[in-house]
């Protein structure tokens, strides 16, 4: 997770972090540090079910709406700008 991580920090672009929990690819404890450790306006959100790459297979409203969401907030904010 070191090498992975190290360039979070200088994160400057919004981030979506999409996980599951059973992820055995990417452990959940792995993503936690990535998210804690990026400074740019972020967002988890936790899948109970799928496998890395499969989220959305298993619960494609919580994503498609998680997405849909993390994108309206943005474009909500930048048209306040």
């Amino acid at each position: 997770i070191i090498r992975r991580a190290w360039g979070m920090p200088r994160m400057k672009k919004p981030i979506l972090f999409l996980h599951g929990r059973k992820d055995q690819f990417s452990l959940a404890d792995k993503a936690e540090v990535l998210y804690d450790t990026c400074p740019s306006e972020k967002k988890i959100v936790w899948f109970d079910e799928g496998l890395h790459s499969r989220i959305r297979l298993h619960n494609p409203k919580l994503y498609d709406a998680a997405v849909t969401a993390f994108y309206k907030r943005l474009y909500d904010k930048q048209s306040k700008r």
